[in-house]
């Protein structure tokens, strides 16, 4: 398995391994920066302390200081950023290794509306960050060296510091701790709003035709998560300012005090002591100001970095025998890839799953079933029968709870699951069309010109396209495409999932046809999800699915007989129109 997707527990300390040594001179030089603006602070304080005798030592110290401290400021900035963005083009490599390689129900419970925004706006979160870290880390370096000089010139006013600045602290990490928990709460309710802007995108035309669905999805649901976003994102916001407030008012009374530190006797504090301590606490003021501002920031980053990990973690187990895929596309050891092949059984294979948001069980199987090459198959059933999730199964997408499935007697296990896949090529009902028509090294062949004619989408594909997204396609149009598309793949298997369900007439004529015969006679083996009971008679076999259970196999021959031929809740009738399917 590649490194890239190597299970890990958290996918930062995968990160922060895989790139510990641009961390660490980031690290280092942003303590060097830190340091010598610290050092230079101690210089200031030196040439006041030493009075109108100016020491020209100091002035080459302070020179050396500003030169160091401005070149490592800038370099921890820039080695910083190129960290973070490492890092986050590293995070993006590993979730998207690990989404394709992920077991296909896994991303099938995962929904797209909770994936898209990890990989988006999550990741965008974490890489916005980086600066606000570098400038972090340097600004605490910075303080805490100016504190430890404080300590150095005057201890007895430190402890006075270190009372204050415990209390200030421990407000800064209750409104962290408590702004965390708003910006995280605000975050899930991101996933909603997702889901809500895909409704209203994807079904606009059918919100323009139903006004009562159309002001609940506005009012009833996008509005109260907007509102509910706002309010987190405020109080959280809040939650800083507040604390910040009282950073000011407590930041401020150390200096009065050491103000009064002067007047007291018991303290024994001279004015250049004291002045020089009240100089660097203003100064440092500044730097606990920035590490304060970059907080909101970093708390975002760290809500973004636990769903970022909760989405590897989602996917960190990855599919056998296909991770290698990624790094070599040749077929695996156990199995050759195939360009036919003689028969494939499914033996007693059952399968079961949770059904949408309500979780309902659902279960397929046992099924038996043989397919031999050459031949067409029909799948009937009514919506909700399992007719996917069987062409899932036969796809070795779904791994069954129990059963095997066999390419010409050998087990299809799960090594050689990836080799067996490569003998299909399918048109889903909820098909992806990807951009590349066909290689750029291959063709069209004279037939699928002819078919893009017969299909009236060749007016819309020259010679020289190669994208789809070259092209503006109708829904019909596209679907023609993906067919054409599959076909042209060349292997042996062919699979649609009710293809024709939204094609017109004459289309449907040219698939069942023109299209089907010819993958028969060219030796394909075609299986189809149909419903167009008219065209049943081109069937080899014709396979009932109702609640899961396939009723039986119902050949050509039976229906070219002049008697109904029934098989428990499937009807068939003579002429090939369905009854109960």
């Amino acid at each position: 398995m590649p490194s890239s997707i190597e299970v890990r527990k958290s996918i930062l300390i995968h990160l922060l391994k895989l790139n510990y040594r641009i961390i660490s001179f980031s690290a280092i030089i942003s303590l060097i920066g830190g340091i010598s603006t610290s050092a230079l602070l101690v210089v200031i304080n030196e040439c006041i302390r030493s009075g109108v005798n100016t020491d020209y030592n100091l002035l080459i110290y302070f020179v050396f200081l500003c030169v160091i401290a401005s070149v490592s400021s800038v370099c921890a900035d820039i080695s910083v950023n190129l960290t973070g963005q490492r890092i986050i083009a590293s995070a993006r490599r590993v979730l998207a290794a690990r989404i394709l390689v992920a077991p296909i129900d896994a991303l099938e419970r995962y929904r797209t509306y909770r994936l898209i925004p990890v990989l988006t706006h999550d990741i965008e979160t974490v890489s916005n960050s980086a600066v606000a870290i570098s400038s972090f880390a340097v600004s605490a370096t910075i303080c805490i060296c100016g504190l430890a000089y404080l300590l150095f010139i005057s201890p007895t006013l430190m402890i006075i510091v270190v009372f204050f600045l415990f209390f200030s602290a421990a407000a800064q990490i209750i409104a962290q701790s408590r702004a965390v928990v708003e910006f995280n709460q605000a975050r899930s309710h991101e996933d909603q709003i997702q889901k809500c802007y895909r409704a209203i995108a994807e079904g606009a035309k059918e919100l323009r035709l139903h006004r009562k669905r159309r002001y609940n999805i506005y009012n009833l649901k996008l509005k109260p998560i907007i509102q509910e976003i706002y309010g987190k994102q405020i109080r959280a916001v809040n939650l800083y300012v507040s604390a910040r407030a009282f950073n000011t008012i407590t930041y401020f009374s150390v200096v009065g005090i050491v103000l009064l530190a002067r007047d007291s006797s018991w303290l024994n504090i001279d004015l250049a002591t004291s002045a020089g301590f009240i100089i660097i606490l203003l100064y440092l003021r500044g730097q606990f100001e920035q590490i304060i501002g970059v907080l909101p920031v970093i708390g975002r980053a760290i809500v973004s970095l636990r769903r970022i990990d909760d989405l590897a973690e989602q996917f960190s187990n990855p599919e056998i025998g296909i991770s290698h895929t990624l790094e070599n596309v040749e077929p695996g050891q156990k199995m050759t890839l195939k360009k036919d092949f003689a028969v494939i059984e499914l033996q007693k294979i059952k399968f079961s799953y949770s059904s949408g948001e309500t979780r309902q069980q659902f279960a397929v199987g046992p099924i038996d079933l043989v397919i031999r090459s050459g031949e067409i198959i029909f799948i009937v059933g009514e919506n909700g029968s399992g007719k996917t999730t069987l062409i899932k199964l036969l796809l070795a997408l779904y791994a069954p709870a129990a059963g095997v499935l066999l390419l010409d007697g050998q087990e299809v296990t799960a090594e050689s699951r990836d080799d067996y896949r490569q003998m299909f090529t399918t048109v889903f009902s909820d098909y992806y069309l990807f951009d590349d028509i066909v290689s750029e090294t291959v063709c069209l062949p004279e037939v699928a010109t002819q078919y893009l004619r017969r299909f009236e989408i060749d007016h819309k594909i020259g010679a020289d396209t190669r994208s789809a997204s070259e092209i503006d396609l109708s829904t019909g149009q596209r679907k023609r495409l993906a067919l054409l598309k599959a076909w042209l793949e060349d292997r042996p298997i062919l699979i649609f999932d009710e293809w024709a369900a939204d094609q017109d007439p004459m289309f449907r004529r040219v698939f069942y046809q023109d299209l089907l015969p010819e993958l028969k006679n060219s030796g394909k083996t075609v299986i189809a999800i149909s419903h167009d009971d008219r065209y049943f008679e081109i069937a080899d076999q014709i396979l009932c699915l109702k609640d899961g259970v396939l009723t039986n196999y119902i050949s050509v021959n039976a229906l070219g007989s002049n008697e109904l031929v029934q098989t428990s809740d499937c009807e068939i009738e003579p002429n090939g129109s369905s009854k109960g399917g």
